[in-house]
């Protein structure tokens, strides 16, 4: 039994009129084992020396296809990894060359080539900095991330309340405004854009408890002079009686 690898069934193309005549006068039973066989033997890359000889011609039809496919992939890759070893070789030349006429210059100039290291590790210093954004009417509130999860969880609900005023002190060129560095800190427990939020909050329940009338009753006392009132009525009828 010869063996091949799977991939021939992608290969496999059946000649239809060819089959007709072979599958013709068939029960439907035969039909139904002729193609499952066929199908396994197509699939599997397993052949029988006994298949069917209809069968058996398609396979090898199919397995030449597939040679003659693996040998032109096999030739184009070859020729394509010649050719990309070239172009870095020649590359790697040139670059080499560069590299020495450059030292050549260097050293026929006299100059000296002052050390990076403290200008890189101050750039990568940057670049390592969390990024802030923007926030408030304005955007003149920057925070990262980080800053705002803190201060949501310092702030709860008020958390816009406060940037909201550090937003407008900002815009309104606040005196000290311009010095601030660190957003963040500025609005941590028990700097002034904290007092601020705990004042407006104090002013805002002082007026709405203000503006409430005064014969205003709660729906408890309301429900007690009700039931006084029942209570009363009921007495005086039965007095009455």
């Amino acid at each position: 039994m010869s063996r091949n690898c799977k991939p021939i069934a992608r290969y496999v193309s059946i000649d239809m009129s060819c089959m007709a005549v072979r599958i013709n006068g068939m029960t439907d039973e035969e039909l139904g084992r002729w193609f499952r066989k066929a199908v396994i033997d197509f699939c599997s890359g397993c052949i029988d020396p006994n298949t069917d000889s209809f069968v058996k011609s398609q396979y090898d039809k199919s397995l030449n296809k597939m040679i003659q496919r693996q040998e032109s992939n096999a030739k184009y890759y070859k020729n394509h990894t010649a050719r990309n070893n070239d172009q870095e070789t020649n590359t790697n030349e040139s670059t080499n060359e560069e590299r020495c006429h450059d030292l050549e210059t260097d050293c026929s100039a006299d100059t000296t080539i002052a050390p990076a290291d403290a200008s890189n590790a101050g750039k990568s210093k940057e670049l390592a900095k969390p990024e802030k954004k923007a926030y408030g009417q304005n955007k003149n509130v920057m925070l990262t991330d980080e800053e705002g999860a803190h201060l949501r969880e310092l702030y709860g609900e008020d958390l816009k309340m406060a940037i909201d005023i550090l937003d407008a002190y900002i815009e309104n060129g606040g005196r000290k405004s311009r010095k601030y560095k660190d957003h963040a800190a500025v609005m941590r427990r028990g700097n002034w854009v904290w007092n601020k939020v705990i004042e407006t909050k104090n002013n805002e329940a002082r007026l709405e408890k203000t503006s409430r009338p005064a014969n205003l009753k709660d729906f408890k006392s309301m429900r007690e002079e009700e039931q006084k009132r029942r209570a009363f009525s009921s007495l005086y009828n039965t007095e009455a009686l």
